[in-house]
């Protein structure tokens, strides 16, 4: 499906390829307004592709767990309230639609923004369809080269030193609903919904995952440096 699309979409514009870090957010005139202050927030824009990677700051440990299946229920369901998405991006002037195909934690509302460069490296977005405001920074070393390939059933986003690595999920299960609560859910619903996987990759490095035993010593890197205050 995704393929189709993407033949009917025009370039995303250079300007917003790269890798950027969203440094603040406002929801109804209220700075973090939600808590999502309390996460890390990168997007990665190739010519068509996009993808999403939000980090809460407060996750549990994941101490002894090497896979999927090592997690516990509680686990788990702290892997499906994530947010983590990847689809096509459509830009029309300044108006950016974000069209989801692979979703951590699928919404309802369409996910369509105003953006203004406020210099080459810092967009403000502004929404349309809810009422938010975002800061976003492109990441230094994220101006290379910048595409899309495809191997093994995984997606793998780049943009200069950086990459995004989308594992999709597997064929659901009889009677699956992405939409449903969580606390509703049986552990293979949960296995299921939980096993899309987002890695943000420096170089060749996982820093960070929605499956966080991915994740190796990000040392000196760019993605371990603290969120800066635009």
């Amino acid at each position: 499906m995704g393929e189709m699309i993407e033949h009917h979409l025009p370039p995303v514009p250079q300007a917003y390829r790269g890798l950027w870090e969203r440094t603040l957010i406002e929801r109804d005139g209220v700075a973090g307004a939600g808590n999502e202050q309390d996460e890390r927030v990168f997007w990665l824009q190739t010519e068509n592709w996009h993808a999403d990677l939000r980090i809460p700051l407060d996750r549990p440990a994941f101490a002894g767990v090497e896979a999927l299946d090592g997690c516990s229920d509680a686990q788990l369901g702290f892997i499906t309230r994530q947010e983590g998405f990847c689809g096509l991006t459509k830009v029309e002037g300044s108006v950016c639609t974000w069209l989801r195909i692979h979703d951590l934690r699928p919404g309802t509302a369409l996910d369509v923004g105003r953006m203004s460069f406020a210099e080459p490296n810092f967009i403000i977005e502004t929404g349309i369809s809810s009422d938010y405001l975002e800061h976003w920074r492109k990441v230094p070393g994220s101006d290379g080269a910048c595409g899309v390939t495809s191997a093994a059933g995984e997606l793998m986003l780049q943009a200069g030193r950086f990459s995004m690595r989308i594992r999709p999920r597997p064929p659901a299960p009889a009677h699956a609903d992405s939409y449903a609560p969580v606390e509703t859910l049986d552990r293979a619903h949960l296995l299921w919904r939980a096993s899309l996987e987002i890695t943000l990759l420096e170089e060749t490095r996982a820093v960070l995952s929605t499956h966080p035993w991915l994740e190796q010593e990000a040392g000196s890197s760019v993605i371990a440096q603290v969120a800066r205050c635009a």
